[in-house]
């Protein structure tokens, strides 16, 4: 008797190593074809319309029927896949589908029908997801400081309302509790600093019953990291431009991928950690998100000890940087941009 085929949907979280993972599995479809796993749906693009399509954030007129219709394009996917009968299992990865409301995560399931949808969500230590929530906010064109962030984070203000929307890890499990069974929701931890490089590839396989050894892991595990001084020059630069560079795609251009990841990334600079102040309500926080998965019934991989905070993790400094370390780090940044200029770059069509 043939297995029941079986249908992955990698949710994140955010900053999980989503990146790493995903780049890995997109790169080695050869190899996972031999395992009778496929990707869906067949291209990142698409994936990324699943999720807008999922989350209703489709926009009237600008978005064409390759949004609008995602859903129904991955329902045929999935119906031509099963009948091709190459594959019992599918992974459909995409880390901003966490914030989905359970009617959203329902509706998702119901397209995958077809199939036994399980859940995965790889999971961090909450010390290091909110400084680097808060520098990818920055590469994203936010203007707020780390100080207001990490207090808005606290008190789960206004601007902290999409963290917590895709942090919040006992909500996102509720969620999605709502179109799947507790034992069909896999809790992947992420290892603490330190760990063997390839363990949280070999935790994720583990769920997938994918080898790692056949995979191609040659990517880099992590996007990219600002210095906190470096983040906070970029920050600077968002609140300079006010109006000017509003494409979207113009500022991820020069904004995230030339000034943020090729120029600023290479100082090096030392990343940003939460105060020590912040230590006591960080340990409450991760405490009851571990009681949360115990208390669920979860599948968990990993140890639920690795979402609990490192002290390492915390600075006894305030994280304060001076006009003085941005006017450094803005020099050798000029300097590195007049000998690496920026690559031309097309001009939109109108």
């Amino acid at each position: 008797m043939s297995p029941t085929p079986r249908t992955f949907v990698h949710i994140g979280l955010q900053k999980t190593g989503t990146s790493y993972l995903q780049s890995v599995f997109w790169q080695s479809q050869d190899a996972l074809v031999g395992q009778r796993l496929a990707m869906l749906p067949a291209t990142k693009r698409q994936t990324f319309r699943v999720m807008l399509a999922t989350r209703d954030r489709a926009r009237p007129g600008v978005d064409g029927p390759e949004v609008t219709d995602a859903l129904s394009r991955l329902r045929s996917g999935l119906d031509e896949a099963l009948a091709a009968g190459t594959a019992d299992r599918f992974l459909l990865t995409e880390e901003s589908l966490a914030p989905a409301t359970a009617a959203q995560s329902r509706r998702l399931v119901e397209h995958l029908g077809r199939t036994e949808v399980h859940v995965v969500l790889t999971v961090r230590d909450l010390a290091r997801q909110v400084p680097s929530v808060w520098q990818q906010k920055v590469t994203a064109r936010r203007r707020y400081t780390y100080d207001k962030y990490l207090a808005a984070v606290e008190r789960r203000g206004r601007r902290a309302r999409d963290f917590w929307a895709s942090q919040d890890l006992p909500a996102v499990m509720e969620r999605w509790g709502s179109a799947v069974s507790a034992d069909r929701i896999h809790v992947v931890t992420v290892p603490p600093v330190g760990a063997d490089p390839g363990l949280l590839l070999e935790r994720f396989c583990s769920v997938l019953d994918v080898d790692p050894g056949s995979l191609d892991a040659g990517v880099p595990r992590s996007n990219v990291s600002l210095g906190l001084v470096q983040t906070e020059l970029l920050r600077r630069v968002n609140v300079e431009l006010g109006g000017r560079l509003r494409r979207r795609e113009a500022y991820r251009a020069v904004g995230k991928m030339y000034l943020g990841k090729r120029v600023l990334s290479a100082q090096q600079g030392a990343p940003a950690r939460l105060p020590r102040r912040l230590e006591e309500w960080c340990r409450s926080v991760s405490e009851s998100h571990v009681d949360a998965v115990r208390a669920g019934g979860y599948a968990v991989v990993g140890s639920l000890d690795d979402l609990l905070p490192a002290p390492s993790a915390f600075a006894d400094d305030p994280q304060h940087v001076t006009d003085a370390e941005v006017a450094e780090a803005a020099a050798r940044a000029m300097a590195t941009m007049l000998v690496h200029p920026p690559p031309d770059r097309p001009r939109p069509r109108r």
